[in-house]
């Protein structure tokens, strides 16, 4: 049972893969957990809306890693046999599907986010206050998607042909970004929560560059001449949708539950 424990190579690739991404995942919380508790210098209705803007936040980051994860499990399956061409339709699906998701779930927030935040403080005694600052963070906040799946999109496919330190990398950006940027307009500007949106829309360009970057500038395999075209095998694109929309479901149940 143990026995993997006496092999050293293999848990030096093991560590050497896994480590970065645990702390990229754990980085990649942060960036949300920051404003929770950087805001918390404003006042506790501040906290209040900012948290629960951040639940609507949070649904949707494990939504659009559902959406990817259905291609990443073939696109790992490519670059065990280095095959170049696959591994790039398997990029492409999950941009075309990203960026779909995008233009269902910003605009429905846009419009429904303040029914949703009230939910959460319907039944607290300064509701309308905690309403108002839950509903100006998340107007701002919402634009921080687009550069978030952006990113994604490329740190999710670096993790999956084992590139896992440039993922990190990118990810440490993001949360060193967010506590200056943040500490500057909430202490500097005094922006209150507006602040707090503005500093984790820059942290998540800053981020999104650094892994689009990483990808290009070392011609990873599902970078390199992507976009010379968008296209996609039918049988390949049929296979990924029945991954894909079943842990679509799935990671969109657990994250609503």
């Amino acid at each position: 049972m143990f026995s993997c424990f006496k092999d050293t190579d293999f848990l030096k690739r093991f560590l050497k893969i896994s480590l970065p991404v645990m702390m990229a995942a754990f980085v990649t919380f942060l960036v949300t957990f920051v404003d929770n508790i950087m805001v918390g210098s404003i006042s506790n209705e501040a906290v209040s809306g900012v948290y629960a803007a951040n639940e609507i936040t949070f649904v949707f980051e494990i939504s659009a890693f559902g959406i990817m994860e259905g291609a990443g499990i073939f696109l790992q399956q490519f670059n065990g046999i280095k095959d170049k061409e696959h591994i790039k339709q398997c990029f492409r699906y999950k941009l075309i599907f990203s960026l779909l998701f995008l233009l269902v779930f910003i605009p429905l927030i846009f419009f429904f986010g303040k029914n949703i935040i009230y939910i959460f403080c319907q039944k607290d005694t300064n509701s309308e206050l905690i309403l108002k600052e839950g509903v100006d963070y998340l107007n701002l906040i919402l634009l921080s998607y687009i550069p978030y799946v952006f990113g994604q999109i490329y740190c999710t496919s670096l993790r999956e042909i084992g590139e896992t330190k440039y993922a990190m990398y990118s990810s440490f950006s993001a949360i060193i970004a967010n506590v200056l940027f943040n500490s500057l307009f909430i202490f500097g500007f005094w922006m209150g929560v507006k602040g707090a949106a503005i500093a984790t829309i820059i942290s998540r360009i800053i981020e999104m560059f650094f892994f689009i970057f990483f990808s290009h500038y070392k011609k990873m395999s599902y970078a390199y001449g992507v976009y010379q075209t968008m296209k996609i095998e039918k049988p390949l694109f049929i296979e990924i949708n029945k991954k894909t929309w079943i842990l679509f479901i799935n990671e969109v149940g657990w994250s609503i539950g």
